[in-house]
């Protein structure tokens, strides 16, 4: 059976003949119900036992440098994500949940959205992104936890009413998706929000990492620990394990892990080694006290001059220029230095930014190699309906203008 609203219901039209599948259509005002759509079109089902093992849904990821891949998450993926959820930050029947992020997303759908279903809590559920109807949400629903990617929460703070809005109800903000810039975590603070990282990927369902808010601030930039019901490490190109300290790629292990890629059983192969651990493509490193750092991805990391430069550390400093509206950090091809690093900002409106100037801004917090050599000011970045800046479209933009 399809459960959609009415507006849904014509793009499933083909399918739903083909198979004799009912659908059920609930209007966006919520008056009916599911029981009295159901009546309407009575479903003649067989009761089919699932197993943990069994594919409950089937998400795709980001797709940020490139082709999605769709995600075999089962049902014990699903299960298993929110009892390591629950574990890291509780919850309960008082909680307000607001989910603005996109369903088909597995931070929008199962970060808070699917763990309510555990704890009987309220949610109150956005048909799409708005950053100031999102506050006004938080205010009218006195809503208690959130989740969204940084581009969201950035959005919100730079609306006019973002001072006045009371925020005192918020428990615990989540933020994930994406590298946070600590400005903005700082910026959630002085309003007295716990502004919590999160660490997780689509194919980890998405739990593998947490910030409790009690080393929000000792442990500031970190994605956290693993949950209780899950494993990390960092290795190096040959697979060794690193040491604390060291930088490397973030693999992940547990009951969270997907079960493989749709259809793509050598992309499968090519993520989970045979000790079952999911290399993640990220680069990070846990520090003396089993703190998960994350850098960037590896895909994303410039090599200038012959360094290697993560785009989300000079993003954060750049993010604190008071003229910068977003930032997005990428190589481009040098014949001097192989790669330079490239800002490409979109403004707050009526502000200038000229490349030395921003340079200046940002020399005391950055080395020399990771300064920018290259500016571009746009009216906005390319995202994806998740939030993420596309930076492979920029690259091809910006490529195509050289």
């Amino acid at each position: 059976a399809v459960v959609c609203d009415p507006a849904s219901a014509d793009t499933f039209g083909d399918l739903t003949k083909a198979r004799d599948c009912p659908v059920l259509t609930l209007d966006a005002a919520g008056t009916g119900s599911l029981m009295d759509a159901a009546q309407e079109t009575p479903p003649d089902f067989d009761t089919v036992a699932r197993k943990a093992d069994d594919i409950a849904v089937l998400l795709y990821s980001s797709g940020t440098t490139g082709v999605p891949k769709g995600a075999m998450l089962t049902h014990g993926n699903i299960v298993w994500n929110n009892i390591n959820a629950m574990q890291a930050f509780g919850g309960s029947r008082d909680d307000v949940i607001l989910t603005a992020a996109p369903l088909f997303h597995i931070g929008g759908l199962n970060v808070m959205t699917i763990g309510s279903f555990h704890t009987g809590s309220c949610v109150v559920l956005l048909r799409g992104f708005d950053p100031g109807l999102a506050l006004a949400n938080i205010e009218r629903y006195s809503v208690t936890h959130m989740f969204g990617a940084p581009a969201m929460f950035l959005f919100m703070s730079q609306q006019p009413q973002f001072a006045d809005t009371e925020l005192s109800s918020i428990n615990t903000i989540i933020c994930g998706a994406a590298p946070v810039p600590e400005s903005l975590i700082e910026l959630y603070a002085a309003r007295g929000v716990p502004f919590c990282q999160g660490y997780g990927l689509t194919e980890t369902s998405p739990f593998s990492a947490f910030l409790t808010p009690e080393f929000g601030v000792s442990k500031l930039g970190s994605a956290g620990q693993p949950p209780l019901f899950s494993d990390t490490r960092i290795v190096d190109d040959e697979n060794r394990e690193l040491p604390p300290g060291e930088r490397g790629e973030i693999c992940l292990r547990g009951p969270n892990i997907m079960k493989g890629y749709w259809n793509r059983p050598d992309a499968t192969a090519a993520a989970i080694d045979a000790e079952g651990w999911f290399h993640s493509g990220d680069v990070g490193y846990v520090d003396e006290d089993g703190f998960l750092f994350i850098c960037d991805r590896l895909k994303d990391m410039v090599i200038s001059g012959g360094e290697n430069v993560y785009p989300a550390e000079v993003e954060s400093v750049l993010y604190r220029h008071e003229h910068v509206a977003e930032v997005a950090v990428l190589g481009l091809p040098d014949e001097k230095w192989g790669e330079a690093v490239t800002a490409v900002v979109a403004l707050h409106e009526g502000k200038s930014l000229d490349l030395e100037s921003l340079r200046a801004f940002a020399e005391s917090s950055l080395a020399r190699y990771k300064l920018p050599l290259r500016l571009h000011i746009v009216d906005e970045l390319p995202r994806n309906p998740a939030g993420k800046v596309l930076k492979f479209v920029l690259k091809e933009q910006l490529q195509d203008q050289s």
